[in-house]
């Protein structure tokens, strides 16, 4: 599988897939806590590389909680089965359709990877984003999921000035900028941590 089978974390640019390589290897075994997020995380991964369904993950905490380790090192734990790790921009969710096309559908599995997701309002990329995660137009292949990392409960970028506008229905656009967050078939909260 040529430029698959020496790397296993690829980013996207220009020239398309680049091997990353020098990887930022995690091990499941050095993260700490939070394993019942961590076991979520395992198991989806798990039924996508035995062909079951896989949900698509967006995994929503405060920074340092374990978030972007805790795909890192399923992507690494899982490489010797097939797994391979992309990660691309908010500013390249627009390529999604061509990202996935790229693929090969046969014998591996991939986790397109997107750390610290947030939009702006009228952002583009939030409409490309829904409409893959839909199935919109492009075929979503059932080796490909999308995990993605955020710090915000709310993935648009919404000031209070945005809530006095005088729009005539203000709860169809709340409705809006929180629907992307329903369109991921796994929300997993990494609570802040306490004392213990």
């Amino acid at each position: 599988y040529g430029i698959y089978r020496q790397y296993g974390f690829f980013h996207y640019g220009s020239d398309g897939l680049i091997p990353v390589r020098y990887p930022d290897t995690q091990k499941l075994s050095d993260l700490v806590g939070y394993q019942r997020q961590r076991d979520l995380v395992i198991r989806n991964t798990e039924a996508l590389l035995e062909g079951r369904n896989a949900a698509n993950i967006l995994l929503y905490g405060d920074a340092g909680t374990g978030k972007s380790s805790t795909v890192k090192a399923v992507a690494t734990h899982y490489r010797d089965r097939g797994l391979r790790l992309i990660e691309i921009n908010k500013h390249q969710l627009h390529l999604l359709p061509e990202i996935m096309d790229l693929l090969p559908s046969d014998h591996l599995f991939f986790i397109i990877f997107v750390d610290d997701l947030s939009f702006t309002k009228n952002d583009d990329d939030f409409s490309m984003l829904k409409a893959v995660l839909e199935g919109g137009a492009t075929e979503v292949k059932k080796n490909v999921v999308i995990y993605a990392t955020t710090n915000r409960r709310h993935l648009v970028k919404e000031s209070l000035r945005d809530r006095a506008q005088e729009e005539l229905f203000v709860n169809d656009s709340l409705q809006e900028t929180m629907s992307l967050s329903a369109r991921f078939g796994l929300f997993i909260t990494f609570e802040r941590p306490d004392k213990d």
